[in-house]
C-alpha cells in the first residue's frame, strides 16, 4: 500500500538518508488532536477505576492515503510549499513493535478492539492461564497467585488498549490518515527537545530504503526547487525516486 507522508521542504534532509528513512516520532499525547488517548484512559478506566493517566507510552508515525488532499498540503507541508514522501508499506518490515492502523473516524473500531480485549480477559481463566500462573508462582515465592493473576491482568489491558489509539473524531476525517503505533523497544532512539518550557522527548523510527517510493513536491514550489530536490536525492543515492510536482488548484491563504 502506498501511503504519504507531508512535510516541510526542509524537513528533507533530515528525514531522506543514505541507509534509507528516518523519522523521530511525538508521542501521542502531544498531537495535535487534543483528544488522543481518551479512547485508551476510559477502556483503562472500564477496568480499573483508579487509573487517571494512559499508562502507555506510544509514539505514532502519520501517514496519509492521498497525495492530493489540499487540507493536508496546508496544515502540514507549509501551504503546498513542502513535500509528500511515498512509502510503500508493504515493504516496511513487520515487528512485534510497531503497527500500521488505519484511522476509524467513528465508534467501529472501538467496539471491535473492546471486545478483543474482553475476550482475552476470559481467557485468564482458563486451565492453560492458570498453568502459567502457577508456574509463575512457583519462581517468585514472595508473591502470592492473586498478585500474579492481578499483574497479568493489568498487562492485558495496557497492552489491549493501545489498539484504541486508531480511533479518532470525526472531525479529523477529511485527514484519511494511517498510523504506524510504535512501542517502544529501545530508549536510547530518543531525542529530546523543548516546547512550551517542558522537556519532551522523540523517538527515531527507521524504514528502510527500498520502501521509500515517490516524492510529490507541492504547487506552491518552484521548478528550481524541483531541481535542489533531485540533486539530494542523487547525493544520498536515491536517483532513482521519482519527483512530480503537483497541479494542484491551491489557493494560498
Amino acid at each position: 500500500m502506498l501511503l504519504y507522508h507531508y512535510t516541510k521542504l526542509e524537513n528533507l534532509t533530515s528525514i531522506v538518508k543514505k541507509d534509507g528513512l528516518v523519522f523521530w516520532l511525538t508521542e501521542y499525547k502531544e498531537l495535535d488532536d487534543p483528544t488522543e488517548g481518551d479512547y485508551i484512559l476510559k477502556v483503562q478506566q472500564e477496568y480499573y477505576s483508579g487509573w487517571t493517566n494512559n499508562n502507555v507510552d506510544l509514539y505514532v508515525l502519520s501517514l496519509c492515503e492521498q497525495f492530493d488532499n489540499l487540507s493536508m498540503w496546508r496544515e502540514y507541508a507549509n501551504n503546498a510549499s513542502g513535500i509528500a514522501l511515498g512509502i510503500e508499506t508493504d515493504k516496511i518490515r513487520p515487528s512485534k513493535f510497531y503497527n500500521l492502523v488505519c484511522c476509524d473516524y467513528g465508534n467501529q473500531m472501538n467496539s471491535l478492539y473492546k471486545q478483543e480485549l474482553d475476550s482475552e480477559m476470559e481467557s485468564m481463566s482458563s486451565i492453560e492461564s492458570i498453568e502459567k500462573y502457577l508456574k509463575t508462582s512457583e519462581r517468585f515465592p514472595d508473591l502470592s497467585l492473586e498478585d500474579i493473576k492481578e499483574f497479568n491482568k493489568k498487562m492485558k489491558v495496557m497492552s489491549g488498549s493501545y489498539k484504541q489509539l486508531c480511533v479518532k473524531s470525526p472531525y479529523y476525517s477529511y485527514e484519511k490518515e494511517w498510523r504506524y503505533i510504535v512501542k517502544l523497544s529501545d530508549i536510547s532512539q530518543f531525542r529530546y527537545y523543548f516546547k512550551g518550557g517542558k522537556l519532551k522527548k522523540s523517538y527515531e523510527f527507521r524504514i528502510q530504503p527500498d520502501a521509500f517510493a515517490k516524492i510529490y513536491v507541492g504547487s506552491n514550489n518552484s521548478d528550481v526547487i524541483i531541481e535542489e530536490v533531485e540533486k539530494y536525492l542523487k547525493m544520498v543515492g536515491y536517483e532513482h525516486i521519482p519527483i512530480e510536482k503537483l497541479n494542484l488548484p491551491y489557493r494560498s491563504r
